[in-house]
Parts: structure tokens; sequence; C-alpha cells
């Protein structure tokens, strides 16, 4: 007698662990599952084209008890995209209504970057490393949703975003593989 094997629905194999994830728990902050962390009016302007949003942090919300006077950055998103490579992008909504934003975004930047840069951020500084050799800028500019975007691609703040790493500033982000 031949035996016949069971068919039914096939499980789904489980994603990867989430490198953002782990990366977050290393450095002690909170984070949430895919743009969860992300306020509704930014998060609905975030699309990964080809890949999805592993994990998010709020930045801004976790520092401000221990730094209210800094300069902090708001978010950061995990994204995996469908060549399995997990980045770290790390993502501003401010006002684009003046060029003088364009120092207050630096400042921004570079209190991230020396977060990135401490012992306890490493795996999220790999993540975001990942997204250079990827051709994916990490540091995005999001304009917030009232206001006009004063920051024209040839002029000095320009010049001064690009020197700095940090894209122009946008309404919606669009995060894809080059």
């Amino acid at each position: 007698m031949m035996a016949t094997k069971a068919t039914g629905p096939r499980k789904k194999a489980a994603d990867p662990v989430s490198q953002f994830e782990t990366g977050c728990k290393k450095a002690g902050i909170t984070h949430e599952v895919g743009k969860q962390a992300v306020e509704a009016a930014y998060s609905s302007h975030i699309d990964a084209i080809n890949g999805k949003f592993t994990h998010s942090v709020d930045l801004d919300k976790h520092f401000k008890p221990s730094e209210p006077e800094s300069p902090r950055w708001d978010y950061g998103l995990g994204v995996r995209f469908s060549n399995g490579v997990e980045v770290a992008v790390w993502i501003e909504p401010h006002p684009a209504s003046s060029t003088g934003e364009v120092n207050s975004m630096l400042a921004k930047l570079g209190w991230l970057k020396k977060k990135l840069d401490s012992p306890s951020f490493s795996e999220l500084r790999d993540l975001r490393d990942a997204a250079g050799r990827l051709g994916v800028n990490p540091y995005r500019w999001q304009v917030t949703q009232t206001g006009d975007n004063r920051i024209t691609a040839q002029s000095k703040e320009a010049r001064m975003l690009a020197k700095a790493g940090l894209e122009m500033p946008s309404r919606h982000i669009k995060l894809k593989l080059k």
C-alpha cells in the first residue's frame, strides 16, 4: 500500500531576524515593527520601492528626557530590500521654508552621526554603511506637510547638504536600490 502525503496550506517561511531590531536592542532604544514608530503624517509619505520596512525608532522621543536641549534627529528605519540586504535609513521631517533651516538640519545630522559613532550603535552604523554601499543615501530630509521647499538644487545650501551627505529635502521619500 502506498502512503499518500497530506496536502494543505504551505507554511510561509519566517522572515529573517532583523539586524535593525538587533541593533536597536544593543543601543538600548525602543523600536517598533515596520514604520509604526514614525508619526502617521510622515510615514504615509515614506515608501520602500523594492523592499519592506523591518523596524523603526523614534530617536527624538527616546532621547528627549536625557537630552532635552540637543538637536535630536527624529526617525530611523530598517529596510530589507528584495536582494535580502537590510539597511538603516535616517529620516528627519523638518520645514524647508527657509534656507536658514539648513543649519538646523546640519546640527541634527551632526547629533545623529555622533550617536552612530558610539560603540553601542555599531550595528546600526553598519546598516547605515550598507545603505551607502547599495547606493541608497541613508540620511533624508522629509519636508513637513505644510510650507514650501525653498532649498534649490543649485544653491549654496544644497552644496552644504551634499557635503554633509544629506539628501535634498523632499515631501515624499522613495527608498530604492540604484
